[in-house]
């Protein structure tokens, strides 16, 4: 490399080292360019620049917690209801103040629960998962909701409370997966809820048994 000075030009030592360093730097950034190009030209990924689907399942909402008595917070989903939700009120033995005092029951968990309650906003959509016949006269009582509805299936009645619209007439032959009824909070002193119950087929509540089989209940995890 020939550098020009007042008295002339003199030759400097490692001229061609610095040239290669440059042609180097030059090839460097239109490299750089290019790579750029290509990823302007490129779609973005599904859901934005973040690269999460915008169709990911949101966490359902819990019910409050003055009106759980459970340890149990999983989400179940269930042939008998639309969406995944949480457990209220177990079978059973239970803290929850709504039940007179039972003799067969801890003094901790003093009343007994008949059935499993299942949290989900009012309007949820309620199916049957037997094949059954509605009861046209259920005589459930009040505690139920004037729309209480009973399912018979063979030996057995499925009992489905506070409910607040039928879908199904008294008398009606229903089908697994069939709409039969929305949700509600009618007679229910902790809101919106499915209680669901199953009895001997024409048998009180007194008699009924743990229910946790039939409501046919997976996880969910959100």
């Amino acid at each position: 490399m020939t550098l020009s000075t007042g008295s002339g030009s003199r030759r400097v030592r490692g001229g061609s080292c610095i040239a290669t360093v440059v042609v180097a730097a030059v090839a460097s950034l239109a490299s750089v360019a290019s790579v750029a190009s290509v990823a302007a030209a490129m779609p973005l990924p599904v859901g934005g620049t973040s690269g999460v689907p915008t169709g990911s399942p949101s966490r359902p909402p819990s019910p409050p917690r003055d009106v759980v008595f459970t340890e149990d917070h999983r989400f179940y989903a269930s042939p008998w209801y639309d969406g995944a939700w949480q457990e209220m009120i177990p079978f059973g033995c239970t803290q929850a103040p709504y039940y007179p005092r039972d003799p067969s029951c801890p003094r901790a968990q003093p009343g007994r629960h008949h059935g499993i309650d299942m949290f989900m906003p009012c309007g949820t959509k309620v199916r049957s998962a037997v094949r059954g016949v509605v009861v046209p006269t259920p005589n459930l009582g009040g505690a139920y909701g004037r729309l209480g509805m009973v399912i018979r299936s063979g030996r057995y009645d499925y009992v489905l409370g506070h409910l607040r619209r039928w879908y199904v007439r008294p008398g009606e032959r229903v089908r697994p997966g069939q709409l039969v009824a929305s949700s509600g909070k009618l007679a229910a002193p902790d809101g919106c809820h499915l209680h669901f119950e199953k009895r001997p087929a024409g048998a009180g509540y007194l008699a009924a048994v743990n229910p946790l089989r039939s409501l046919q209940r997976t996880v969910r995890r959100y």
